[in-house]
Formats: C-alpha cells, sequence, structure tokens
C-alpha cells in the first residue's frame, strides 16, 4: 500500500503518476492497464486539487489483479460527470475515469470532513 500527502499544486498529478508507475511496475499488470492508471491517477488528482480543498492524499492498494486508487480530498460535494462542448478543454476527467476503471466512487471521509473519490482497475 502506498498513502501520500500532495501538495496542491499543478506539480501534485505529476508526483501522483510517478508514485503509482512504482507501485504498479513489479505488479504483474498489463502495460496498457498500467498507462490507464496513470490517466485515472491524473484524473482524479487534477480533480482533488482544481475542486476539492488541501490536504490531498493518494492512496493506492494492490492485490492480484487489482489496484484501487483513492484520493481524499476536503471538499463536502461529491464529483460528477458533466457534459463537455467541443471547445472545452476540461470537463472530460471523470467521463476518462468511467471508461478506463472497472468501477469508480466516491465516498464520505470515516474519521473527517471531505471524501474519497476511488476507482478500481481489474486485469
Amino acid at each position: 500500500m502506498l498513502g501520500l500527502d500532495l501538495r496542491s499544486d499543478d506539480a501534485a498529478a505529476e508526483v501522483a503518476r510517478a508514485a503509482v508507475a512504482q507501485v504498479l511496475a513489479g505488479s504483474g499488470m498489463p502495460p496498457d492497464r498500467r498507462h490507464d492508471a496513470m490517466l485515472v491517477t491524473s484524473e482524479l488528482v487534477t480533480n482533488a486539487v482544481r475542486h476539492g480543498g488541501a490536504p490531498v492524499r493518494l492512496e493506492v492498494t494492490t492485490t492480484p489483479g487489482r489496484v484501487l486508487l483513492r484520493v481524499y480530498d476536503t471538499a463536502a460535494t461529491s464529483p460528477a460527470p458533466r457534459p463537455a462542448g467541443p471547445d472545452d478543454e476540461g470537463g472530460r476527467g471523470l467521463l476518462l475515469v468511467e471508461t478506463l476503471a472497472s468501477a469508480w466512487g466516491c465516498a464520505p471521509h470515516q474519521d473527517r470532513p471531505g471524501k474519497y473519490v476511488w476507482a478500481e482497475l481489474t486485469w
């Protein structure tokens, strides 16, 4: 398991991707699914930084054939996919997560204000 506190800035997604890549390197996850996991990590962390509240924390748990990514932030609102127009620069992140992950969702943190947005990838 990996637990990583992230700075709430533009570099957070890059730091998170690097950490997840290290965790998944020896997991047996096929390269295409590792790439999917990097994209999902970027989207979850970016959403937490842009729309959530600090602190932001990434947790990664692996079991054979499965990785669970959880990103914590202090915002109370749950994320929801939204339609994006062809000229919009953003708004497709959760649709990407929905497409690449085997499952995803949101759950309140049990011990403090905020929530976890999670995604599971299987292979």
